[in-house]
């Protein structure tokens, strides 16, 4: 009988060890899961790339997320000087009085911001006389300027989308 154990013990042994073979440490230098930013922040940036890839609305104040990007699609953290410059929303035609053309009403704006760390950073914009019917417009600029390091630089960039209120 203890032969059997023995044997039973030594092929569960074995087989545990193999399955580990297959396994790495974890350091095999690939960028993070597909669909999810991943891999070294940018070194150099050349250009720089801005994408609103969120917009969430909790008691109407808008949270808007930013990803930067460089040239090469590696992700920018440590920038300083962004900042969503102008937050409006369209009122419709005929809204502010008969045959007047529909129009964009400033809304706010929002130079603070928290760095995700990970070329991601988020905005919770105050807004005065938000209506969550209405399309919302964001302009999001990044001034050129120094990153946090103190070394490297970020040229200028700006983008603008537009949201309906529910994001």
């Amino acid at each position: 009988m203890n032969i059997t154990h023995t044997k039973i013990a030594l092929l569960l042994a074995m087989s545990a060890s193999m399955t580990l073979v297959g396994c790495g440490d974890g350091s095999d230098g690939e960028p993070g899961n597909p669909g999810n930013p991943g891999g070294e922040p940018a070194v150099s940036i050349q250009e720089l790339n801005l994408d609103i890839t969120d917009v969430t609305y909790q008691d109407n104040k808008p949270t808007i997320t930013v990803f930067a990007t460089n040239e090469n699609d590696l992700p920018i953290a440590g920038l300083t000087a962004l900042e969503v410059k102008k937050v409006v929303q369209l009122i419709p035609a005929g809204a502010s009085g008969a045959g007047n053309a529909a129009q964009w009403q400033y809304i706010g704006s929002q130079d603070a911001f928290t760095d995700l760390g990970n070329g991601k950073y988020t905005f919770t914009v105050n807004v005065e006389g938000f209506n969550p019917e209405l399309t919302q417009r964001y302009n999001v600029i990044s001034s050129a300027s120094t990153l946090l390091d103190g070394i490297s630089t970020s040229p200028r960039a700006e983008i603008t989308e537009d949201f309906d209120g529910e994001g």
